[in-house]
């Protein structure tokens, strides 16, 4: 049994993109069979593939199954692509996201194994899979105690549904290509105070909360509420949170308070991720196995 991974190219502004590219890897390291199939799409919608992550060639329905057996191949790829491309193929959709929140919808056929980031992104999932991302400082330690004297707004995917967003007043634009530097990124968040969002579903909310930012969502689309979204995700990253409305009660006869109730909140979120990657090879490794067994396809040595 062979494991392929269809991944976009490999980018670190987004955590979707990084998990199913170096998922690949992880497998093999695990000791299964495992290839890479990275793909790409142009303005017109069109998708490319290559399988040595250097040439390209148009993706259609039939080929994947002129270069790999579909008789003893696993496909995994992410929600938000269509069927089609992997009809005769037995399918492992790995929900990164809730379907119709990015770009492309994904449209998924009966007898696919769920897997899915998040619980709630998907009904009846076959198998909860996440790892941490949080993008940690290169070359500078960094200090969580110091003065926090900067707010940030970031947009990040918030375009998708209202298209004219700007950064609010006072505040710093935090976007999705700046600052392009791992060192500039983290201590920018280690002196950020708020953090205002339009864009719920983003490894960028971790990681404010991780290097001591509080996130204030400022628009939970694709979600109905505040509290629908926060049903989609872990409650510790929840309770770190607020919306506008609980924003505008914060004054400054209560902001230690509030900050004091969120550093609580974010050192459960921190043991939460750490556990979570201590037992990350396990579940792997689980993973594997349990999607082998779904379609009943025996694993080679």
């Amino acid at each position: 049994m062979n494991f392929i991974v269809i991944a976009p190219p490999k980018n670190q502004k987004s955590a979707g993109s990084l998990v199913l590219y170096e998922l690949a890897d992880e497998l093999k390291l695990a000791g299964f069979k495992a290839e890479r199939v990275l793909i790409a799409q142009d303005k017109s919608g069109d998708f490319f593939i290559s399988s040595d992550e250097e040439s390209y060639i148009p993706l259609a329905i039939d080929t994947l199954e002129r270069q790999f057996d579909p008789a003893n191949t696993i496909i995994i790829h992410g929600e938000n692509l269509h069927h089609k491309y992997f009809d005769k193929f037995n399918v492992a959709r790995y929900y990164l996201n809730k379907i119709g929140a990015l770009r492309n919808v994904g449209v998924p056929r009966h007898g696919e194994f769920k897997i899915s980031w998040q619980e709630n992104y998907v009904e009846n999932a076959d198998f909860l899979l996440r790892r941490p991302v949080i993008k940690k400082p290169i070359n500078e330690p960094l200090r969580l105690d110091q003065p926090r004297s900067i707010d940030l707004t970031y947009i990040g995917k918030g375009h998708l549904y209202t298209p004219a967003l700007g950064r609010l007043p006072q505040t710093i634009e935090l976007t999705r290509i700046w600052p392009d530097n791992v060192d500039e990124y983290t201590y920018l968040l280690s002196r950020t105070r708020f953090i205002f969002s339009f864009d719920v579903v983003s490894s960028v909310i971790e990681e404010a909360i991780f290097y001591g930012a509080a996130p204030v969502i400022v628009n939970c689309q694709p979600f109905k509420s505040f509290h629908a979204w926060g049903e989609t995700i872990d409650k510790t990253v929840f309770d770190c949170c607020c919306d506008l409305s609980d924003f505008e009660n914060i004054t400054d006869n209560n902001i230690d308070e509030y900050f004091e109730k969120f550093f609580a909140s974010r050192l459960l979120m921190v043991k939460r991720l750490k556990k979570m990657e201590q037992e990350y090879g396990c579940n792997l490794k689980n993973l594997a196995n349990a999607i082998s067994d779904y379609f009943k396809i025996e694993q080679a040595g």
